[in-house]
């Protein structure tokens, strides 16, 4: 018989299904996130810093935390642990570079707004926001943007507005492109890149639950990047989602999802320019 990997008395593997359901449902309730039955293994994976953090010993004592009044403080970590996912930068990169050749040009010659406005809706820890403010950077050239990033995790958020990042995240970048917009350190024998201030004044972040409304935003974009947050959803949130996010598009302008995610069984009045990306008409 197979025994728990154990830590400072602490099981592992010991997550009930009755307590998997609790957590399952606490996190849907205030996120939407929908982990279906077979993310039992991603939660028992990210959920034993949040057990040790609070020096329990077991997944029934953190259930038992979470239903208690300290419960409200605790979800935040949950919800960080649970929806904080690795990402580089120019993740699924056909988009960046399309986004530059074909759809930024198309929004310069029809757009009367001014700045140009994105949003990097779910940008995690920072990657793919940076790289999105970086194609509009060098495309827009002197046309003045501004850039809205949110996401629902604290944690991921804050290290997103300080936009330092390792080695690990900034392996794909262009060479010419690091040096343009990072500004290389050491720090505790690391090797560190950050953000230039540059590229930072063009940007906002806010910590944003996609389906709770008010949005904090008094203008239309041009550009909405919604990619990979999808999948977390079932079909009635993402039905919901897309809704408004269509009405938070200017129009002629376009919604980016993840390469692999779609619309498919989505009633929504979007035309269709390219798998995974979507134009308001």
């Amino acid at each position: 018989m197979n025994t728990p990997t154990q830590h400072a008395g602490f099981a592992y593997d010991s997550l009930a299904d009755d307590e998997y359901e609790f957590i399952r449902k606490l996190i849907y309730q205030h996120s939407r996130i929908n982990l279906g039955e077979n993310k039992k293994l991603l939660v028992m994976a990210r959920l034993p810093n949040r057990v040790r953090a609070n020096n329990l010993q077991s997944y029934k004592d953190y259930c038992a935390l979470l239903a208690s009044s300290k419960g409200p403080e605790e979800l935040i970590h949950l919800i960080d642990a649970i929806a904080t996912n690795h990402t580089y930068f120019f993740r699924e990169k056909v988009h960046f570079e399309t986004l530059e050749t074909v759809f930024l040009p198309k929004i310069i010659e029809s757009n009367e707004m001014t700045p140009i406005r994105a949003w990097c809706a779910g940008c995690s820890t920072g990657e793919e926001s940076y790289s999105l403010a970086i194609t509009l950077n060098q495309t827009l050239k002197q046309i003045p943007w501004q850039m809205d990033c949110s996401d629902i995790s604290t944690f991921a958020l804050e290290k997103a507005r300080k936009g330092y990042f390792n080695n690990q995240a900034v392996a794909k970048m262009d060479p010419k492109i690091q040096e343009d917009y990072l500004s290389k350190q050491n720090k505790d024998n690391e090797t560190i890149f950050e953000i230039t201030h540059e590229l930072k004044k063009h940007m906002s972040f806010h910590k944003l639950n996609l389906l709770e409304r008010p949005w904090p935003f008094h203008h239309k974009f041009n550009i909405i990047f919604c990619r990979n947050v999808m999948i977390y959803f079932d079909k009635e949130t993402k039905q919901e989602l897309i809704e408004y996010l269509y009405d938070q598009l200017a129009p002629g302008g376009y919604l980016f999802i993840g390469l692999v995610e779609s619309l498919l069984g989505i009633k929504h009045k979007f035309k269709f320019v390219q798998p995974s990306v979507f134009q308001k008409t």
